[in-house]
């Protein structure tokens, strides 16, 4: 009303007006108001509604499957009235015969819309006159900041697709930019090769592809023929080459026949101090001694498979173990394998052949990373006929 108190009302008829406090009137129609300071609402064991002031109850109004009206006002009418919520903050609503009447809604003693504030432990958050959660947005400048659930200052990060991207504090785009070496935002470099540009990025002294290699042609290329799938397939399907890269066995990575470097087949490249392989020229396939390099430059208290695995595409959701860090920008993804006919470990494995072969030169090495293990690691000893991703690493 015009003096900033609450009229309660059913089918036109006042029933009570409530005050908050800024006035010293009471309420016109009920002079038991006790100059209210704080409106508590609060169910009772009959599954009414009981507004009390200063712990002194004003009324109580019950709901329609009551027939017993309201015990403090007999003008009830048989309105209904119960408590709501709206953007987390909780209220009475009051109607007669399906019709609004009001809604009453306070927070340790204030009066507020629920749809411009939020109550929560008795205190108010409002922002830009819109409702926000403080543990799960920042309000800044009238702006509310919220990132997958989580607070963020826009200033230090920027969210996109619900995840963070910062670097020492700085905000970047991942799409342009990568945080190198965790120190500083870099623009990522580009190769182009096979018709396709790669974005590149640069770990300590190396020069790494940042996406995995899709180079299938086997008609320039016949080592390829048979030997090269999409990546990110299933069962017997074949997954998607954009997104995923391709899967190459290991004798077409190092771009040779089947007769020459094949399953069973001895195949000495030693006396090749790097392969490129089906890498562009001035890249190489990476060895064994490149790969470790790479750990050593980003190991992080055994946490280098996270800092090297993507944001996202990996099975469990865990920061740590499933979703990567992309610390570095290598953005390893888990395109998984083909072997026999099928595709597997997508979304659990991110796996590079090495250039190295074992003592008897019949198996390499691979660079795995695993959705359950928040470290990456060298693993000797596999079979040259699974098709896994290629990263190519400039000379």
């Amino acid at each position: 009303d015009d003096r900033s108190g609450y009229v309660l009302s059913c089918n036109s008829e006042v029933i009570d007006t409530l005050w908050d406090g800024k006035n010293d009137q009471n309420g016109d129609s009920d002079e038991g108001e006790y100059d209210c300071v704080t409106a508590k609402f609060s169910k009772d064991e009959k599954n009414g509604v009981v507004v009390s002031c200063g712990g002194v109850v004003v009324d109580t109004i019950w709901n329609e499957f009551d027939e017993i009206p309201g015990s403090i006002n007999e003008i009830e009418n048989n309105c209904t009235a119960k408590l709501i919520e709206i953007n987390g903050s909780v209220g009475i609503e009051m109607s007669c015969d399906v019709s609004g009447v009001d809604s009453l809604w306070s927070c340790d003693g204030k009066t507020f819309d629920p749809n411009k504030a939020l109550c929560k432990k008795d205190v108010l958050y409002s922002c830009g006159e819109k409702a926000y959660d403080p543990d799960t947005a920042l309000c800044k400048s009238g702006v509310i900041y919220s990132c997958g659930g989580m607070a963020y200052d826009p200033d230090s990060a920027l969210c996109k697709e619900n995840k963070l991207f910062s670097c020492k504090g700085v905000p970047y785009d991942p799409d342009t930019h990568y945080c190198q070496n965790k120190m500083d935002v870099s623009e990522y470099g580009k190769l182009s090769y096979g018709g396709q540009d790669y974005k590149t990025i640069v770990i300590s002294d190396q020069t790494w592809m940042a996406e995995n290699l899709n180079y299938g042609d086997s008609v320039e290329n016949p080592n390829l023929k048979g030997a090269t799938w999409c990546g990110g397939g299933e069962g017997d399907k074949q997954g998607d080459c954009s997104k995923y890269g391709r899967l190459y066995t290991w004798t077409a990575a190092v771009n040779k026949s089947e007769s020459e470097c094949g399953k069973g087949v001895k195949c000495d490249l030693s006396e090749m101090k790097i392969v490129q392989g089906i890498c562009p020229d001035g890249w190489h396939l990476p060895n064994d001694a490149d790969f470790e390099e790479l750990l050593n430059s980003v190991d992080n208290r055994g946490y280098s498979g996270a800092d090297l695995k993507s944001v996202s595409g990996w099975n469990d959701k865990d920061v740590v173990r499933g979703f990567g860090l992309d610390a570095y920008g290598f953005n390893a993804i888990p395109a998984g394998a083909y072997s026999d006919g099928k595709f597997s470990a997508t979304g659990k494995n991110a796996l590079f052949w090495s250039s190295s072969l074992d003592a008897s030169f019949e198996y390499p090495s691979i660079f795995w990373l695993k959705y359950n293990d928040e470290k990456a690691s060298l693993v000797p000893q596999i079979s040259k006929s699974i098709g896994q991703s290629v990263r190519c690493i400039m000379n």
